[in-house]
């Protein structure tokens, strides 16, 4: 490989190391400046269709009534059909926290209004967000799989004594409406549950992550919606923050690599039969090119191993929950593609992309495809810092399942 893009690697990651490990004052006047994100927060009072509800959306409802900015359907914080100084008088309550309801759209796509505070919530998915928001303590039942997670048991131990719904696409009607929670995080995975959900009484917040393919800009946005629900909103753009000095990272890094030298990959969900997935994001950021990107019929389908000797990729990678490098360089059928004779077939971590730890996962991704780019960091030290910052707990790396 050509050194001169190592060299200007290693530089740029002298530069930018200090972004993972900055000062806590550093991340006191992040969280204090609200730093702009490059998405649209869909909550109703965010009339300028900026990432924060403040003064100027205020201004801008203002500018709606004068007839001097154009409407649209965040202006009408109130939910009332019009836009007037009721509206302007609302955005201000959210401002300051006083509001009893907000509206917002969520993974439904249409207006989802809960009623503050939020005092009992169920969470069937992205717990560690609510964890890291602080709001866990309102988590009045989960699912089963939550009760055995090796990083949920550890990050918060009491999980284990939680009433348990039961599994997703089958969740114990009776155990929710024994709970009785305000509000129920579940992901669109399921939408007749998501009925039988609301049939309950229980409002639901709708995660739409899984139609829009996992974005990690989705993320964040339903992160500072939860902050906006919670009363935490500088927090979530702290956690955002954290995030985001990963992303950066690993992409300033990446930046130097030419095309032509970007490492070129597969991800397996299942060696036997071989499944492949497609990365997308997490992949792009890391600067791997995902070879079966547009060439399988859906992420997860399963690919012919004439098809993969064909794409003769650099590296593979396996998910968490199956399969191991060992299955592959073992087999007889794998063996002549680069990536077995390089050694370079690698097992994904225990880490969730349902969680602010998505960024650690693209990390990964990118220490493993350009181990000299980041041959000074420590994954290990990263991976404790980071959860240490999140959670409050220093937390391992944990192997994943074969």
């Amino acid at each position: 490989m050509n050194g001169s893009w190592k060299f200007a690697g290693v530089m740029l990651a002298f530069l930018m190391i200090s972004a993972l490990s900055g000062s806590a004052a550093e991340d006191d006047k992040s969280a204090n400046n609200l730093p702009s994100l490059n998405l649209t927060l869909h909550i109703l009072g965010n009339a300028n269709e900026d990432d924060i509800i403040d003064e100027k959306d205020i201004a801008y409802v203002e500018g709606v009534i004068n007839g001097t900015n154009s409407k649209n359907d965040l202006c009408d914080a109130n939910y009332d059909g019009s836009i007037d100084s009721s509206d302007a008088d609302y955005i201000r309550q959210i401002i300051n926290g006083t509001e009893e309801k907000l509206m917002l759209v969520d993974g439904s796509d249409g207006v989802v209004s809960f009623d503050l505070p939020i005092e009992k919530l169920a969470v069937a998915h992205m717990p560690e967000f609510i964890i890291a928001l602080g709001e866990f303590s309102k988590v009045v039942g989960v699912p089963s799989y939550m009760l055995t997670d090796d990083v949920l048991t550890e990050i918060y131990p009491d999980i284990k004594n939680l009433p348990d719904y039961g599994k997703t696409g089958s969740f114990d009607r009776e155990a929710l409406a024994a709970i009785k929670p305000d509000v129920m995080i579940v992901w669109d995975q399921y939408p007749a549950e998501i009925e039988d959900i609301k049939k309950l009484g229980i409002n639901v917040f709708e995660i739409n992550t899984t139609k829009n393919n996992k974005k990690i800009d989705s993320f964040r946005e339903e992160l500072l919606q939860f902050g906006y629900l919670f009363n935490k909103v500088d927090k979530a753009r702290e956690i955002i923050s954290s995030m985001n000095r990963i992303e950066d990272l690993v992409r300033s890094r990446v930046s130097v690599i030419p095309e032509e030298k970007r490492v070129k990959g597969i991800s397996l969900n299942s060696v036997e039969p071989a499944k492949v997935r497609t990365l997308g994001e997490k992949w792009q950021i890391a600067g791997i090119v995902d070879l079966a990107e547009g060439k399988i019929a859906k992420s997860g389908s399963e690919v012919e191993i004439e098809t993969i000797v064909n794409w003769d990729p650099d590296i593979i990678n396996i998910w968490y929950w199956s399969g191991s490098p060992d299955q592959i360089y073992g087999s007889d059928k794998w063996q002549g593609l680069r990536a077995v004779n390089e050694k370079k077939v690698y097992k994904d971590y225990y880490i969730t992309s349902w969680s602010p730890e998505i960024e650690l996962l693209v990390l990964d991704y990118a220490m493993k495809a350009y181990p000299e780019s980041f041959a000074d960091i420590n994954f290990n030290q990263t991976y404790r810092d980071y959860t240490e910052e999140l959670y409050g707990i220093r937390l391992s790396p944990k192997p994943g399942k074969v």
